[in-house]
This record gives C-alpha cells, structure tokens and sequence, in this order.
C-alpha cells in the first residue's frame, strides 16, 4: 500500500443500478472507465434489487462491450444486509456474474445480521470493513480487536480486505501491520470530477 498503483482505487462509487436512470448511468460510467483505462479497476455500487432481474448480467456485460471495456477491471459492490435479504436469489445471480468474470465485493461489511459467520456462504472476493470500525482507529483498541479479527477470518476463507474510511495516518499504519489488504478514504481523496481525477492519478503517491 506504498503507492496508488499497488492498490486499487475505488474512483466511481454510489451508482445504484435502478431503472432506466440507472441504466443511462452504467453506460455513461463505462464510458468514463474506458477513458481512464489506466485506473486498476472501477468499483460500482450495485443495488441488491438488481440481482432479481433476470437480464442483468447481460446488460452489465453489453454496456462494457459498447464501451471497449474489460470486464476484468470492474468490481461490483452489494452490501451485505442486502445480499443476505435476497437469499438464493441473489447467490444464482452472483454466480452469474462471477462466471462473467465481474469481481464481487461486499460492502459495508459488519453492520449486517450475520456478519462473519456468513461469509462461508457468500459468492464474493473482497471485503470492505465498514467506516463505523474504522472511525477514530487509532483511540479505540477494542475496534482494533474487532478489525484484527475480521482481517483474519476474512483472509482465512479466501477473501482480499478493504477498510473504508481511512481519515488519519495512524490508522492507515494500524491497518498495514494488521495485513489489510487495501484502504479508501478521504486520507487519499474526496470524491473527485473526472478531469480532478485524471490529475490526481497523475500526481498521487504515499510516502512513509
């Protein structure tokens, strides 16, 4: 995590995949990543309702072929209350897009019913520790417990680690000596115009 390269960069957040809208926005997003194609990927928020269409993954998979592309370079992101409510549903439709070749997140993880003890059961390859474990790290050592154990049982069963919010530096270095895979927050960004990101990507690096 020394530099912005050897992570990845959630640069297009918050698009909810609903309706026409929504559909407008997927392809004006794909369009976007295709011209900033040497980002390493480009995280989308996905509703958990999307997962009952039977046509979704197709018209994931048509917007990126008119845009040229890769489906490798996009991650899709669903919360883990809303994968948990939409049961075997949700799973037959991940698969689907896991054999698409779409890496899966699961988002906010931790504020969710079942929390770790669900993450045998679901179909996904990265973990975001939700902001609310994060916030103020560096004060709170039963969140670092928290966070530690989450690290490893995530590990564990296979999955990449991402915490959300990363505010300070003290909490970045806590989250490198527990092995947390990558971090986001405003430490690094708010979010930012497409042109404003063209030039951070350009000019950012860590140095510790």
């Amino acid at each position: 995590m020394s530099h912005y390269e050897d992570a990845r960069l959630y640069a297009l957040k918050q698009l909810n995949l609903l309706g026409t809208p929504a559909s407008e926005n997927f392809d004006r997003i794909t369009r976007m990543a295709s011209r900033l194609f040497g980002l390493p990927i480009a995280s989308i928020n996905v509703a958990a309702t999307n997962l009952e269409e039977e046509d979704f993954t197709e018209r994931l998979l048509g917007y990126l072929r008119d845009a040229a592309v890769p489906v490798s370079v996009i991650e899709l992101e669903l919360t883990e209350s809303g994968l948990i409510s939409n049961g075997r549903a949700a799973h037959r439709q991940l698969e689907a897009l896991i054999q698409a070749g779409f890496l899966i997140a699961i988002d906010d993880f931790g504020t969710g019913y079942s929390s770790l003890a669900y993450l045998q059961e679901i179909p996904a390859h990265v973990v975001k520790i939700d902001r609310s474990f994060i916030d103020g790290l560096e004060q709170k050592p039963r969140n670092q417990t928290l966070v530690s154990s989450m690290i490893y049982m995530a590990h564990d069963l296979g999955y990449s680690v991402v915490a959300e919010g990363v505010e300070t530096w003290e909490a970045y270095r806590i989250l490198q000596s527990l092995n947390c895979n990558e971090v986001q927050g405003f430490l690094f960004a708010r979010p930012l115009s497409p042109a404003d990101l063209e030039q951070w990507l350009a000019s950012f690096t860590i140095s510790l």
